[in-house]
């Protein structure tokens, strides 16, 4: 239905600009809508409503008024037919929202490690921190995820970048009793 709705709605501005013409406050009003639409179809994994947004001139990076973006939507719900769309658009895959969360950060926060891995795959950013100085190394590692951990220091990841209370990635790992990864990052030199 949301599928529907959204089609409808871009439909309805496109034909309403054509007939009453395109002054500058409509312009703007309708490219703030569409960036609305694309971003909570994004949201809702309606890959058709994606594509037909695009395809009538919705900013692919556009944001809401959190500061999310398409991607962000979709990376932070898990949709991967989604988010693999908008990689293959050009969105940009480090554009974090307000509070500074990235697609990488919501997709692992959320459980998107399957996400995730199409984020690395499309050059997300392993170092990007959040206003607290938590990376996404932080995130998975208070979560006990070795496999994303793995990854992500393989595209890069700092395994001792220190947040603002001096916690690196092994100090969450060993707060939170994952035994696993403190021995692997120990392994590796971590501190």
């Amino acid at each position: 239905m949301a599928c529907a709705a959204i089609a409808v709605a871009v439909l309805f501005m496109s034909l309403l600009d054509r007939l009453l013409g395109r002054s500058d406050a409509k312009a703007v009003r309708r490219d703030n809508e569409k960036i609305w639409f694309l971003v909570r179809a994004a949201g809702e994994g309606d890959l058709h409503s994606v594509t037909s947004l695009l395809s009538h001139g919705a900013d692919i990076n556009g944001r809401v008024a959190d500061g999310n973006t398409a991607l962000c939507a979709a990376a932070g719900r898990g949709r991967k037919a989604v988010v693999r769309l908008l990689l293959e658009k050009g969105a940009d895959v480090n554009a974090a929202n307000n509070a500074r969360w990235t697609p990488l950060q919501l997709a692992i926060s959320r459980g998107g490690y399957d996400v995730a891995d199409l984020l690395l795959a499309g050059g997300a950013d392993t170092r990007a921190a959040l206003s607290d100085g938590w990376t996404a190394l932080h995130i998975a590692c208070k979560q006990g995820e070795m496999g994303v951990l793995k990854r992500l220091l393989h595209y890069g990841g700092d395994m001792n970048a220190a947040d603002g209370k001096g916690q690196t990635p092994l100090s969450l790992a060993e707060e939170f009793g994952h035994n696993d990864i403190v021995i692997f990052l120990r392994e590796r030199g971590a501190k």
